[in-house]
């Protein structure tokens, strides 16, 4: 045996703790990072390929058979990084416009089982993809138009880019051009007789907006959601020219064409169908009223596939234009605006969907489990036990008995009219209610069914976000902080207020108020003294903070298109940047529940990252709820 001293020098303690510590910190897990989610959303994008419709919902391509349109059935559907905002099928492969994460390459070959087999970031954010020859044409959003050679599917490769000044939604090509819609820069025309170096050849930017196109022999069908549908002949004259146009009168969005009539996705109408047999004289000749929010089409022989956002895709039997008639769907999980963790389950605000409830499941994700749609637009939610309070908009606060979670049902509401229910806050049985209506509520729901407004102040303006602390209620607006006393809840009294631009959300915790600023950034203001609340310290970060919520001295920002932003916040005075993630869609608020963020990422469900606490969180779960989470790639 060998023999060692064992005196050590208390000056080399320190020097080898700090090298451990830097050691275990080399080895931890980035913060924030990607640990679940629930990838389910808003339908968004369609492509028919004989009989099987693909189309995303959320952040997963789904496959269904359409074989019998009246009875779509889904067969197939795997996760992607981003949002589905296109698709293209080209023989055995869908090429998958995935917004933030570049362009994925799908193998559908067995429609039951499909598999990525690559993927290439483009310089933007892919919106719309279109394929001839092998070569992938992309509207690149940011960045124009972006050319991938997608002839070994495996190994696509970036031919070349042509950027464009405004933003590329939607491309479709034909022979030796490219037709691209470019916003506000209207419709450009491409010469890509030479993929590797694309050039300019006509713009047509009369419009204000061009959304998407449809090729109809030798003319080119443009949306312009403020004027309607446009009519460009491009073949057949020396010069392309502007030829009809039909106005619409509400937000158009896609198009697509079959024999004589164009078919149109309008926000409010619906579904439109224009008989375009006179190009320079289009007519609307029928209509058809779509649940939700009629959009983005796809035209396959005597039927047409339409996204409908939080209503999933409707299968519309074409047949007879003049009397369209919905024949099948397939359902959506819709935008999810506010997400809470309790025990084992998930409960999702679900905008136009209501409420979701859904159950961890052991083995990481989780599953839906129960579901009731209310009669508003689910913006916020409290639990509490087993009540769920909704802040369900113009039709005030909902009260669901969540007790068996698989068989939610309305117990009680608060709707007196004149409501907007935006955001809200529930202790002891009494709700303080944000009144998109310029109002503070504080109504008491100790008897669900039968509540009672119990006081109530007048504001100057919308409150966007509410959090309580203590005997005080703190609202923010767009452009105000109003703090006001509550402990007596019959005469809630207003002692302060304060200019704060671009509210819109709020976290109280011990003696600072954050503040969600969009463009601005974190205002965090000390309200030690709630009569004379003082801004101490800000952050201004590159995107539109719209969520927040602070613990263990990190504030976690839900950050829109930017993802989640992490700022320290030890020092409130001196915030300062600690990590950012990218989740799929639109990140809005963040809730916190042990050593796990959820956040609610708007139509593509929710992201589950760790909570940057290495202290209490940077060790292997354990056990009990944060078992229920795995490492996403």
């Amino acid at each position: 045996m060998t023999t060692t001293s064992s005196f050590v020098s208390t000056r080399v303690v320190p020097l080898v703790f700090a090298i451990l510590i830097s050691v275990a910190h080399l080895g931890a897990k980035p913060c924030p990072d990607l640990v679940d989610r629930w990838p389910y959303g808003t339908t968004s994008a369609v492509a028919v390929s004989g009989n099987l419709a693909f189309y995303g919902t959320g952040s997963v391509l789904r496959i269904a058979d359409v074989s019998d349109p009246a009875f779509p059935q889904p067969i197939g559907e795997i996760p992607l990084p981003g949002a589905i905002r296109g698709i293209a099928i080209s023989g055995d492969h869908a090429i998958v416009a995935n917004d933030k994460h570049g362009l994925r390459i799908i193998d559908v070959s067995t429609p039951s089982n499909p598999r990525e087999v690559a993927h290439l970031m483009t310089p933007g954010r892919p919106r719309s993809v279109a394929i001839q020859n092998g070569i992938a044409y992309v509207a690149d959003y940011n960045q124009g138009l972006h050319i991938v050679d997608v002839t070994i599917p495996g190994q696509p490769v970036s031919i070349s880019s042509l950027d464009t000044p405004h933003l590329a939604y939607d491309v479709e090509v034909s022979g030796n051009r490219a037709y691209l819609a470019d916003d506000a820069g209207g419709l450009r025309i491409i010469d890509i007789q030479n993929p590797a170096e694309p050039a300019p050849v006509w713009v047509d930017n009369w419009p204000r907006q061009a959304w998407d196109v449809a090729l109809w022999g030798d003319f080119v069908l443009v949306t312009d959601p403020w004027h309607g549908l446009m009519i460009i002949q491009v073949q057949g004259v020396a010069t392309p020219e502007r030829v009809g146009l039909f106005e619409i009168g509400e937000v158009a969005i896609g198009v697509d064409a079959a024999g004589d009539f164009a078919f149109v996705g309008a926000r409010e109408s619906g579904f439109l169908v224009l008989d375009i047999s006179t190009p320079s004289d289009p007519n609307l000749v029928s209509s058809l009223t779509v649940d939700g929010s009629s959009a983005w089409l796809s035209i396959s022989e005597d039927h047409a596939y339409v996204t409908a956002a939080s209503e999933g895709l409707r299968v519309i039997d074409i047949e007879n234009p003049l009397a369209p008639a919905e024949v099948g769907s397939l359902p959506a999980s819709g935008s999810v605006n506010d997400v809470k963790r309790v025990g084992d389950y998930l409960y999702l605000a679900s905008g136009l969907n209501g409420l979701q409830i859904l159950s961890a499941t052991p083995d990481g994700g989780f599953t839906p489990v129960g579901a009731i749609d209310t009669p508003g637009t689910a913006r916020r939610l409290e639990v509490v036990d087993d009540l769920v309070f909704v802040a369900d908009e113009n039709s005030g606060v909902r009260v669901i008995d969540a007790s068996s979670p698989s068989e939610p049902i309305e117990i009680g509401f608060f709707d007196p009219g004149s409501f907007i229910a935006h955001d809200l806050r529930v202790v002891d049985g009494l709700a303080y209610v944000a009144d998109g209506a310029q109002k503070f509520r504080i109504i008491d729901f100790h008897d669900p069914a039968t509540p009672v407004e119990l006081g109530s102040v007048p504001l100057s303006e919308t409150p966007r976000g509410i959090d309580h602390s203590g005997d005080h209620v703190f609202l923010i607006g767009s452009s105000n902080l109003w703090i006001i006393n509550v402990f007596d809840p019959e005469h809630p009294v207003p002692i302060a207020s304060m200019d704060h631009d671009y509210g819109q959300d709020i976290f109280v915790e011990g003696s600072f108020a954050y503040i969600a600023a969009a463009q601005a950034g974190l205002t965090v203001v000390d309200v030690a003294a709630p009569s004379n609340p003082l801004i101490v310290g800000w952050f201004d970060t590159d995107g539109n903070a719209y969520g927040v919520a602070v613990s263990s001295g990190k504030a976690y920002l839900g950050m829109l298109s930017k993802g989640l932003y992490v700022l320290d916040v030890s020092n409130p005075t001196d915030p300062f940047e600690a990590g950012k993630l990218t989740t799929a869609g639109s990140a809005g608020q963040v809730s916190i529940v042990d050593c796990r963020v959820y956040i609610a990422d708007g139509g593509t469900g929710v992201a589950v990252s760790r909570l940057c606490d290495r202290l209490h969180c940077d060790q292997p779960d354990s056990g009990g709820t944060l078992d229920r989470t795995a490492h996403l790639d």
